[in-house]
């Protein structure tokens, strides 16, 4: 619920907004705050005639006061010229100037027969003014003691906009300035106004179509295009279209499609879906755009003002109405800065109505252009408000989702923990098993054999020595497989040779150690390391026992991602006998179970 001064305060800007504006374009827009050392010409002598000349003064002539208006009388003639008297006891001693703040639709102005300027061309399509304010600066000597004739030329089309608004002459340094400050609110402003609408129109859109769900933003642009492609009605002086195609377009279809585009954005704004009522204005859009280009005349002009114009004011009302309601439910920002704007448009479309019926002035001008502001505050609000309520939200869904995903990450850790603690408590009893095999394949079966050996009673000391030294060194090898190689068969055979050396000295047979640097071996684990290891105890104990050899010789080489390890000696040739070749079966099973191969040359 708002307090009484907030109730206050909303009153006065949905109501005080439209009202001050209004006063704005009325006070500083069309009244000049003009210095005392003017001269207005209050009356002139109006002839209606096509030449591109001034008449004399004896011409005939009819006396009229300004502001003219063509449609409050009959007119014969698109062209008329006016013909305003000065005079003078004493030249101007400064520059003087001449000012006309409202002229439609085009004029040249003369002094004494001479030229001073025009607004543009005289050609069809003629130059549009619409009130745009004119400044001629009058040469010195040019005025003269006594009379002096201003001479305009005017040229309305159509004719029903004819208007020769105020005309005023006085010291350039005093005149000049006036008219600065109201070309700058009839022209500067609506310049600047347009300029934003259509930045406007280009971001929003380039938004829209980015973001095709966002509707709201896609008819903005489109309402704030509309806008200032009307507004270059008053902007452009030389038209590139026939003068009806023009008015056509830009002065009442973009100003119509303006009215059934914003009633389209209000119902995204307040999420109204009521489709068939925006087919139905698309559809009068389209049915009353179309026909009206195809008349031509003063019956264009006529129902364009009174049947275009006032079916599309009343258009206006709607969306006007449903903002209102919105806001005396909601009581929110947007909906007071949408109704102010709604006001202000409104207000501001009747005085321009009331205009080209011709039930008030036209010295005036067009309002419906100082409204854009209003708008571009109200509607720039809701998009901005729901960027920033958009942004919020994702902002509040990213801080779940990071705290989501923070819930879930410690899950995930726990998880992982007990995964690891699962893995570290397989690879041990994996590692136990491994170990078991290896003993029972290795240190256990020479253990057992050698019990044998001791129960049957058929055994020397030296074959039970022996037996035991075989076990002793199968479980050396065992323990030399658990120290990390980090997959380097070079440092594996390292540890081998520091195994074998000590057991070959003093021996009959030398040890020749031709090793190198060989490339590693991935996944070269313990289970591969200690077959490696017993297939080369087993060749080596093969030459100590069979080969009566002399030397043994242990050379590494690699080739093609392959890694070679060759025993040698230089002993009687051939291979253990029949029924001793037990060991070298083993050695091929070894081979194959770490995925090598087991080739043995008898010399």
């Amino acid at each position: 619920m708002l307090t009484p001064a907030q109730r206050w305060l909303h009153g006065l800007i949905l109501f005080g907004v439209p009202f001050l504006l209004s006063w704005y374009a009325f006070t500083f827009s069309h009244t000049q705050l003009l210095p005392e050392a003017v001269l207005p010409l209050q009356q002139v002598l109006l002839l209606e005639t096509a030449q591109d000349t001034p008449p004399p003064l004896e011409a005939p002539s009819t006396l009229i006061s300004l502001p003219d208006h063509w449609n409050d009388r009959p007119v014969n003639s698109a062209t008329a010229w006016y013909l305003g008297i000065i005079n003078l006891n004493v030249p101007p001693n400064r520059l003087w100037g001449i000012y006309l703040p409202s002229v439609n639709m085009n004029v040249e102005v003369h002094l004494n027969d001479q030229v001073l300027g025009s607004g543009g061309t005289f050609d069809d399509p003629v130059a549009r003014l619409w009130s745009r304010p004119l400044y001629f600066a009058i040469p010195n000597g040019m005025l003269h003691p006594g009379v002096n004739v201003v001479q305009i030329r005017l040229k309305a089309d159509p004719l029903a906009n004819g208007l020769l608004g105020p005309v005023y002459l006085g010291p350039h340094s005093e005149l000049r300035p006036a008219y600065e400050q109201h070309y700058f609110l009839r022209i500067g402003l609506v310049a600047l106004i347009t300029g934003v609408l259509f930045i406007l129109t280009v971001v929003i859109g380039l938004l829209w179509l980015f973001r095709p769900q966002e509707t709201l933003c896609g008819w903005f642009a489109l309402a704030s295009l509309t806008w200032g492609l009307h507004n270059l009605n008053i902007l452009v002086i030389n038209s590139p279209l026939p003068t009806r195609i023009w008015d056509w377009f830009f002065n009442y279809m973009m100003l119509g499609w303006f009215s059934i585009i914003s009633t389209i954005f209000i119902h995204r704004f307040l999420g109204l879906h009521r489709r068939w009522l925006e087919r139905s204005l698309l559809l009068l859009g389209a049915f009353g755009s179309v026909p009206l280009f195809f008349v031509e005349g003063p019956l264009f002009y006529w129902l364009a003002i009174r049947v275009w114009d006032t079916v599309l004011l009343s258009i206006g009302l709607y969306p006007l109405g449903l903002v209102y309601l919105t806001y005396r439910q909601r009581r929110d920002t947007a909906s007071l800065l949408l109704a102010t704007a709604g006001f202000s448009i409104i207000a501001f479309a009747l005085h321009d109505w009331l205009l080209m019926n011709n039930l008030i002035s036209r010295v005036e001008g067009l309002y419906i252009q100082y409204a854009a502001p209003a708008v571009i505050i109200g509607f720039g609000w809701v998009l901005i408000r729901d960027f920033v309520r958009a942004r919020d939200e994702a902002e509040q869904l990213n801080q779940e989702l990071e705290q989501r995903v923070a819930e879930k990450s410690s899950e995930l850790e726990r998880n992982y923990q007990r995964l690891r603690v699962l893995e570290n408590q397989q690879l041990l009893a994996a590692e136990r098993d491994r170990i078991m095999r290896d003993m029972h394949d290795g240190i256990g079966g020479h253990l057992v054999a050698t019990l044998s050996m001791v129960e049957a009673g058929q055994a020397s000391r030296a074959q039970l020595a022996d037996a035991l030294r075989t076990a002793l060194d199968d479980l050396r090898l065992m323990i030399d497989s658990l120290d990390p190689v980090e997959d380097d068969l070079s440092l594996v055979l390292g540890m081998f040779r520091a195994r074998l050396e000590p057991r070959l000295q003093g021996g009959p047979v030398q040890l020749r150690w031709q090793v190198s640097d060989v490339p590693p071996l991935p996944g070269f684990g313990p289970h591969k390391v200690l077959q490696v290891l017993r297939i080369l105890q087993e060749a080596i104990t093969n030459v100590l026992k069979h080969a009566q050899a002399s030397t043994l010789t242990l050379r590494t080489g690699s080739s093609d991602g392959q890694i070679l390890i060759e025993v040698a000696d230089n002993g009687r040739n051939g291979l253990p006998q029949t029924g001793k070749g037990r060991g070298l079966d083993n050695m091929q099973q070894r081979a194959q179970a770490i995925g090598g191969t087991l080739e043995i040359i008898a010399d």
